[in-house]
């Protein structure tokens, strides 16, 4: 008898030549495929710049065939870039067994899995974080959205998978869509425990984010007014285009001209912002709006104890850790929960938190989506 051929799996993803969280988790999912023997292909709207991804995201593994609609993405209309996906989906269907839509956009591509990241926004809901001039930009694609939503076929023809119970929740009450199960992004938590070991560590809380409006990084300035002087706040992150950078150096202006104890690195390497990590006491996350938090996860796992705002899918993160994270619902209190959190600070503690994380590890990740991925071979 002949040797079973691999099975082909096509992954579908709008781009990788930024840095988020759903790009890291497209590249951890080619190398636990092709580490388990699947044939990958990979389908995006720009040819992928893989020096890029290894400067962003550090190592990687390629997949066997990529292909991608342009060479280069165009700088303006970003989202509506995506509304061509669809061609690409139909290439890689016919090329490969199984197809996973690892960017979400379920609506307008057809695959056979798709990986939710977080609910997408409905019609006539508006984020206020969106300033109002950008709202003409967004509306549109809304529209089309709602439109795709309503002539969309049954989505039981799919399997849903939803990045968070959080996400889930959202999923169900504004698309009606029951996610089939709810299976946490993988986190590197063996590269960040081996942090937890330093104990030199100095009074600086620490933020990991990329430089968008949602992610509620002016947060982290009102709060600073609001500690005492003794603790340094630092924000690593992430600027893609020239809208986050100009977020960044709006960031960097007003703390300087407010004489803040914050200070903002853009698009550091990963080495460096490990470094960093490693001398931070707490972690500051802002965000209200975040479908799962896998920074938080890396900072938790490396000894940060965590700080967080009381509303989002971090707060599953941080469920097992007990007293040791702490929640805010004011600019006041988040001052408090920091100057707490950096006091106490203890290497025990530290390894405590560190523990914890280890259910999100990659190991366990692999182990859940195979499993999806069996009831899909011959």
């Amino acid at each position: 008898m002949g040797e079973t051929s691999p099975l082909r799996c096509g992954l579908l993803h709008n781009t990788l030549n930024i840095q988020g969280g759903a790009e890291r988790f497209t590249i951890d999912l080619i190398k636990i495929l092709k580490d388990h023997g699947y044939e990958v292909h990979l389908a995006t709207f720009d040819k992928v710049d893989w020096n890029r991804v290894e400067k962003n995201m550090g190592s990687y593994v390629k997949p066997d065939k990529c292909f991608s609609i342009f060479w280069r993405r165009p700088p303006v209309f970003r989202i509506y870039q995506r509304l061509l996906m669809p061609f690409a989906a139909n290439r890689l269907a016919r090329e490969v067994d199984v197809t996973i839509n690892t960017q979400s956009d379920y609506l307008l591509c057809k695959t056979d899995i798709v990986y939710m990241h977080g609910a997408p926004a409905v019609l006539g809901v508006f984020d206020l974080r969106v300033p109002w001039w950008k709202i003409p930009y967004v509306l549109p694609y809304q529209a089309i959205i709602w439109v795709a939503s309503n002539l969309k076929r049954n989505p039981d023809d799919c399997i849903f998978i939803a990045n968070s119970r959080h996400t889930a929740r959202k999923l169900l009450e504004h698309h009606g869509i029951h996610a089939d199960r709810v299976i946490y992004p993988p986190v590197h938590t063996e590269i960040y425990r081996k942090l937890v070991s330093q104990s030199e560590r100095e009074n600086v809380v620490l933020t990991v984010s990329r430089y968008a409006k949602e992610k509620d990084l002016d947060h982290i300035l009102e709060i600073a007014k609001r500690t005492r002087s003794g603790i340094r706040f630092v924000v690593v992150g992430s600027a893609a285009d020239r809208i986050e950078k100009a977020i960044a150096n709006d960031l960097i202006d007003e703390a300087r001209a407010l004489d803040l104890r914050v200070r903002f690195y853009v698009n550091i390497s990963q080495d460096a912002k490990r470094e960093i990590m490693a001398k931070a006491k707490a972690y500051l996350h802002p965000g209200t709006f975040e479908p799962f938090g896998l920074a938080v996860c890396e900072a938790v796992s490396a000894g940060c104890l965590p700080v967080a705002v009381n509303e989002g899918g971090h707060l599953e993160i941080l469920e097992p850790l007990g007293h040791i994270a702490r929640y805010y619902e004011s600019f006041d209190e988040a001052a408090q929960c920091l100057e707490s959190a950096v006091d106490s600070w203890d290497p025990d503690l530290a390894q405590l938190a560190s523990r914890q994380m280890e259910r999100f590890g990659i190991e366990r990740f692999a182990q859940e989506i195979l499993q999806v991925l069996q009831e899909f071979a011959p």
